[in-house]
């Protein structure tokens, strides 16, 4: 059960989120806009990716906790695209407006790669939003913040979705009391164990080391802080 304490806590810093969201991204005009989502629902920015033109939603799996990663936005302007988000050829140079993801980059074996990927489908001055889990605040807590060096070897190694590098770490530290969908360890893994690839996270963040990924990759960075448990990243594509 939820404490009143830390359920007023969580809505107040979800409302600060929203609050802090960046005029860039308020004063787009939606109904010509062009989003591609990686990854399903975004909390933040649902509400407003909802009136865009076009959204291209690209998940690896149909469902994630028992739940439908496509998410219907009432209207017929979204185009699902099963595939791994690493690597997407059906989209072209520069087609899109604005690349929106939550609760992905840390599920990549290979983030750089990824992300270079997003940035060449992504217009020139094209914004992109990734909200990525901080791990003080969720079941990371126990590991150490991956160090950006990582992040670029996997990208000159060109490590794949089969990479179990992470795995053993990853299990030994897992703290299964702040998992959010099971709360215990073994109804949590019996789901693990049948894609443990879209469970795992590979690697481990702080917003230090979200800065020094997305400047390498080439963003400029507008807006990053905490929100709840998530690091609240907003940037531009120069």
């Amino acid at each position: 059960m939820i404490h009143p304490h830390h359920y007023l806590l969580n809505k107040y810093r979800q409302y600060v989120a929203r609050a802090r969201v960046p005029m860039s991204i308020r004063r787009m005009d939606w109904k010509k806009t062009t989003v591609l989502r990686v990854g399903g629902a975004i909390r933040l920015l649902d509400g407003r990716i909802a009136q865009a033109k076009i959204v291209k939603d690209v998940n690896v799996s149909d469902n994630y906790h028992d739940r439908k990663n496509f998410i219907p936005l009432g209207r017929d302007n979204t185009e699902h695209i099963k595939a791994d988000a690493h690597y997407l050829p059906m989209l072209a140079d520069e087609s899109v407006d604005f690349v929106a993801s939550t609760g992905t980059v840390e599920h990549l074996t290979n983030p750089i790669k990824a992300l270079l990927e997003w940035k060449r489908i992504l217009k020139k001055g094209g914004l992109i939003y990734a909200g990525i889990p901080y791990y003080k605040k969720t079941f990371d807590h126990r590991r150490t913040v991956t160090p950006l060096a990582h992040l670029i070897d996997d990208h000159k190694n060109n490590t794949g979705l089969g990479d179990t590098t992470h795995t053993e770490e990853f299990l030994k530290n897992f703290d299964a009391s702040k998992e959010l969908v099971y709360g215990e360890f073994d109804a949590w893994y019996a789901n693990y164990i049948t894609n443990p690839q879209i469970y795992t996270h590979f690697h481990v963040f702080d917003k230090n080391l979200v800065r020094e990924m997305m400047t390498h990759v080439g963003f400029k960075t507008e807006k990053i802080f905490y929100g709840d448990a998530t690091i609240e990243y907003y940037g531009r594509k120069v």
